[in-house]
């Protein structure tokens, strides 16, 4: 590998890292704390349940963490030898522990909201559209009111816009990218860094 760092066999677990009981049930109590818990294989309920409690306005997606139809699992789990997912599976025990806990109350929460959540989810994923090579659950959202601008560009302090969510000035950075500021979409000579909002 670059740099000569490669792994030539197999590296045991520190004992800081293990998972243990102890710490199983501190997760088990830190659930009890949430008051929407789901899981990405039911996002659409997941979401509209967020939705209920935070008041989101928007929810309309595009998923960009999904293979695209006929093309074989991200997880390749059908090609590696029976060895290597027995071990797997030994390694995720707490993982998939984990999920089947959260699925369980997932589905405990949406029995419990009940009423016309069954028609809205129905609403919701028949609203689905595709514009270009892009698919939209819940239908196009709109136009977003604002921008992001690079920090560089120096934006002035008066046309910085502060979210009632944020404690202050909206400010982003993602990985290896620069630092930019949210201002109104119409704020001039200032040019979109990039697509992310948060209207």
């Amino acid at each position: 590998g670059p740099g000569g760092f490669l792994r030539q066999g197999p590296v045991g677990m520190p004992a800081h890292c293990e998972v243990s009981e102890t710490d199983w049930a501190r997760f088990q109590e830190a659930l009890l704390h949430f008051d929407v818990v789901g899981t990405t294989h039911r996002f659409n309920e997941f979401w509209l349940q967020l939705a209920d409690v935070v008041g989101f306005q928007h929810l309309e997606y595009s998923a960009s963490n999904t293979a695209p139809a006929g093309s074989e699992s991200k997880s390749g789990r059908t090609a590696l030898s029976h060895h290597t997912v027995e071990t797997l599976n030994s390694s995720t025990h707490f993982d998939r522990r984990a999920y089947a806990l959260v699925s369980q109350m997932q589905e405990s929460q949406v029995e419990e909201n009940k009423g016309n959540f069954a028609h809205r989810l129905a609403l919701f994923a028949n609203a689905t559209t595709t514009r270009g090579n892009r698919k939209f659950t819940g239908g196009i959202p709109p136009t977003s009111l604002y921008k992001w601008v690079k920090a560089q560009e120096n934006p002035p302090e008066d046309i910085i816009q502060r979210p009632t969510f944020y404690t202050g000035r909206a400010v982003c950075r993602g990985f290896g990218a620069p630092t930019v500021f949210l201002v109104k979409k119409d704020a001039r000579p200032y040019r979109c860094d990039r697509g992310c909002t948060f209207d």
